[in-house]
């Protein structure tokens, strides 16, 4: 971190201007990207904090200035979009979903010509676009074109449903929907991403949204606690035949969300090599963009953003001590996912977002361990707060005293997490008591 209080900024690897360069898109890799890129000791524990402590302390990616311009969510789409396990869930409300709405009807309605969406940071790779900051908005264009196919099937427009439909799906055919489904009696979270889908989500949100994104004519239920997806294509639904959008203006919504909202397109300069400064590591430049967005880009109404939780810091920490992405994912499946899940089923049954029941866990987890809270700058608790702060004293404590490894480390926050989710009284910070 920039512990000395130096601007963090992201620049590009040519001294052009970004923004005003020739935008070349298809130049993209052959081969399949180890996202995670991380070759360095996987049995230290706070290698990854070790890697933040040494980063560029003034440049957090790269990128070739010759691939960055603006795109279309259309562009995106074709590409295909994947959400790395170390990214939060989908976690937008009914505050961003409107602002949302709101700026796509404008375009729509000709009260607006184009309107930005920010800038996408991602990788490109031989399968895809991986996308390190972008994932809400993506996700919710998509729910909102899923919810404007539903509604055009609603009012028998066959035609215009197949359109949209066909743009979610990157023009796969109805049969390859069909074999995908088969044998299937609900989703899961570990499936597979249905043919031609134009976004990957990550594992907490993969049955909700393919749920809500598949035709209702095939969807099947989701069968996981969390349905953020789901709720948003409904709120999307609700709004549109509250409206009474229907015909050409439903077709007209869909193809002003994809070629008229722009993005500022920001594919990183990673080749698989390991940097001593940590521009190509993926986990690095996912905490220190949020850090940057903090001190310095912030967009200008809550309206547009969701803020991202200790939980989201932590779990990116825990995952950042892997070598590669099939050793993170089978951590992740094995000792977090479970955690996230059963916090989720925790707090619907108790009425509390499982934000909270998270960061009533890690507080409680931080007290069991007996990590005592210090003084610190405004800059430590600048993302994920006092909590987040405690955690990476945590995960120092367990490298520089105790030599725990990452996999124990990870192993130790599952087997506390789930004795206390399972108790029947949780106290916030309560250890043991």
């Amino acid at each position: 971190m920039a512990q000395n209080g130096q601007r963090i900024v992201d620049v590009t690897t040519e001294s052009k201007d970004p923004a005003k360069g020739k935008t070349h898109l298809d130049n993209r890799p052959n081969a399949p990207l180890n996202v995670h890129n991380l070759k360095w000791n996987k049995d230290n524990a706070a290698s990854y904090l070790e890697q933040l402590k040494k980063a560029n302390q003034n440049v957090i990616c790269t990128s070739k200035g010759t691939k960055v311009g603006k795109v279309t969510p259309e562009f995106l789409f074709r590409q295909g979009l994947r959400i790395p396990l170390f990214q939060r869930r989908y976690c937008w409300t009914a505050v961003q979903w409107n602002q949302l709405y709101r700026d796509a009807t404008a375009l729509a309605d000709g009260r607006s010509s184009s309107h930005s969406l920010g800038r996408i940071t991602c990788v490109e790779t031989g399968e895809g676009l991986v996308v390190i900051d972008g994932q809400q908005r993506n996700t919710s264009c998509v729910l909102l074109l899923a919810a404007i196919r539903d509604v055009c099937l609603k009012h028998s427009l066959e035609e215009d449903a197949d359109y949209v439909n066909g743009k979610i799906f990157n023009g796969k055919k109805g049969q390859e929907l069909v074999a995908y489904l088969e044998g299937k009696t609900e989703l899961k979270d570990e499936d597979e991403t249905p043919p031609g889908c134009v976004l990957t989500p990550t594992f907490c949100d993969r049955s909700s949204f393919f749920s809500a994104v598949l035709p209702p004519s095939q969807s099947l239920s989701s069968n996981s606690s969390w349905c953020r997806p789901l709720e948003a294509k409904d709120y999307f639904v609700q709004r549109l035949l509250k409206e009474g959008r229907e015909g050409k203006k439903l077709k007209k919504l869909a193809a002003s969300i994809l070629t008229r909202f722009q993005w500022l397109y920001f594919p990183l300069d990673v080749d698989g090599t390991v940097r001593e400064d940590g521009t190509a590591n993926l986990n690095l430049i996912f905490e220190r963009l949020a850090l940057r967005e903090a001190m310095f880009c912030r967009p200008p109404k809550m309206s547009m953003y969701a803020t991202m939780e200790a939980c989201d810091f932590v779990r990116n920490l825990l995952l950042g001590g892997f070598g590669d992405e099939d050793e993170a994912k089978e951590v992740y499946r094995t000792y977090w996912l479970p955690v996230e899940r059963k916090a989720d089923e925790v707090g619907r049954r108790e009425g509390v977002d499982p934000g909270k029941v998270m960061e009533n866990l890690l507080t409680a987890f931080l007290s069991h361990q007996k990590i005592a809270d210090r003084k610190r700058d405004a800059l430590d608790t600048m993302i994920g707060g006092n909590l987040y702060a405690l955690f990476r004293d945590f995960a120092l404590r367990a490298q520089q005293e105790e030599g725990t490894s990452s996999l124990q480390m990870i192993v130790d926050v599952n087997e506390y997490s789930m004795k206390w989710l399972d108790r029947d009284v949780r106290v916030p910070g309560g250890g043991d008591e």
